[in-house]
Order: structure tokens, then C-alpha cells, then sequence
């Protein structure tokens, strides 16, 4: 999607906020903002609501809505205030280069209790 389009489609859902809060917001504009439900920033609670995301969303669902946000990022960082640092609290960092040449993917185990970031090359389509 081009930066005009995202801009376009963070313009609409703002107005459609906007429709929301004033408490106008016609039945057509409601379909509209549900067409719009994967462009919604996962924590905007009142258009998701609105939209007729359910809360508890299905990991597949949360991976879609995050996939184009994924697409940009060069560096993850975790951060752990939960021991002090000699304990092995702190951070840990990975970093790389190549923009747009990179998969980032997450994945759940242990019954949810693990989330795994896989950065793995992107896959280059040799028949194009």
C-alpha cells in the first residue's frame, strides 16, 4: 500500500472517529469502518469496538493486522525490568541492515506462554 493510501484510509478512520464520538455515525459508515478493521492500530479500543473486532482475537487475526507494520521495523529490543540486571534482567538487541529484505514472523508456544520473533531472509521469487 502507498504512503497516499495510508494516509488517505488514517484520514478516514479519524473521521469516522470523529462520527463516533459525536454519536452520528450512519449504518453505511459503520460497514465502512468494519470493511476498514485491518488498518486499525490494535489498541484503538473504540474503533475496533465500533468495527466488530472481538477482544479476544485470534493470534492469526493479530498477525494480520500487525504484518504491515512488521514489513518496516530494523531492530527488536526486549526489555526485562523484572530482574535487576546482574540477575539477567536488562535488554537484548537485535539489529540488522537491508530494509524490505528481511521476514519478520511471530510465533506462540508453550501454550501461548512463549512468543518466538523468527527474522529469516525473504524468499526472492527467481522466476520474475
Amino acid at each position: 500500500m502507498s504512503k497516499e493510501n495510508t494516509k488517505e484510509i488514517n484520514e478516514r478512520l479519524e473521521y469516522l472517529r470523529g462520527e463516533i464520538e459525536a454519536e452520528r455515525i450512519s449504518v453505511g459508515e459503520i460497514a465502512e469502518l468494519e470493511s476498514l478493521a485491518e488498518y486499525i492500530e490494535p489498541g484503538d479500543v473504540l474503533l475496533l469496538e465500533w468495527a466488530g473486532v472481538p477482544e479476544d482475537k485470534p493470534v492469526d487475526d493479530i498477525e494480520k493486522l500487525l504484518e504491515k507494520k512488521l514489513k518496516n521495523i530494523n531492530r527488536v529490543e526486549v526489555v526485562d525490568h523484572t530482574l535487576e540486571y546482574e540477575e539477567g534482567g536488562g535488554r537484548a538487541y537485535s539489529k540488522w541492515r537491508g530494509e524490505g529484505t528481511l521476514d519478520v514472523k511471530l510465533f506462540f508456544q508453550d501454550k501461548d506462554r512463549t512468543l518466538k520473533v523468527w527474522i529469516t531472509p525473504k524468499e526472492v521469487d527467481s522466476e520474475k
